[in-house]
C-alpha cells in the first residue's frame, strides 16, 4: 500500500494543512498562525522553502538543504554497513 501527502492547494484547510504549517515553523519559516487555513503567510513561507535561488551565503532553499541532508544521511548509513 503506498500513502501519498495530499496536495495543498491554495484555499486549501484541515489537518493537513496544520501539519504543513508546523512543519513550515521547524525550518524556521513564517507560516502565521497554525489554523489549518492556507492563507497569504503559508503560500509566502511554501515558497521560500521552495525557492532554489541562492541566498546571500551563497546557499540554495531550505528545500535543497534538505534534499542534501537526506542525501548525506543515506550515503553516511550505506557506509555504516
Amino acid at each position: 500500500m503506498r500513502l501519498d501527502p495530499p496536495t495543498i492547494q491554495p484555499g486549501a484547510s484541515g489537518d493537513a494543512v496544520r501539519m504543513l504549517q508546523r512543519l513550515l515553523k521547524n525550518f524556521g519559516l513564517n507560516p502565521g498562525q497554525v489554523d489549518g487555513e492556507v492563507g497569504p503567510k503559508t503560500e509566502a513561507a511554501v515558497k521560500e522553502f521552495q525557492d532554489p535561488r541562492p541566498d546571500l551565503s551563497g546557499r540554495g532553499g531550505r528545500a535543497r538543504d534538505l534534499g542534501l541532508a537526506r542525501k548525506l544521511s543515506r550515503a553516511s548509513a550505506r557506509t555504516a554497513t
